[in-house]
């Protein structure tokens, strides 16, 4: 008995490429990538930029004040803001402190003394991130 091809108007010799699919399953497609990979599909034609760019920011981690700063003006910074995308935020507390107060903060980790305090500048930058992200569903802080 023959083996019937499920997907009959696909030819078992064709190769199949990404703009050989429809929209809807390239949007299907896309939904399921982020940073890096969610990039790269962007960068590969116009089409599929459509599709992928957004997810970019859907899962973003920030580690200190520098990517915050940078993550802030990529996301917010432009004609049609970016936060909107983001779906899951990891914030590092090492992100809300400035760069010298670190280490002071390292010599307080195994005591209960003073508590070194968090920059305003950080803290007003992650409050912006967080007003403008409405699909937001995940906060790791």
């Amino acid at each position: 008995m023959p083996q019937t091809n499920s997907f009959p108007y696909i030819q078992p010799t064709q190769n199949l490429r990404l703009s050989d699919l429809n929209d809807d399953i390239l949007g299907l497609v896309c939904v399921h990538l982020t940073g890096k990979h969610a990039l790269a599909v962007a960068l590969v034609s116009k089409h599929l930029h459509h599709f992928a760019i957004n997810r970019v920011v859907a899962v973003s981690v920030i580690s200190d004040l520098v990517t915050l700063h940078t993550f802030h003006d990529y996301v917010l910074n432009t004609v049609h803001p970016r936060a909107q995308h983001i779906e899951s935020l990891e914030v590092s507390y090492m992100a809300l402190y400035q760069e010298e107060d670190i280490l002071e903060l390292e010599s307080y980790r195994d005591t209960e003394d003073e508590v070194v305090p968090y920059s305003v500048e950080a803290v007003q930058l992650l409050i912006n991130i967080l007003q403008s992200a409405s699909n937001l569903r995940a906060l790791i802080l």
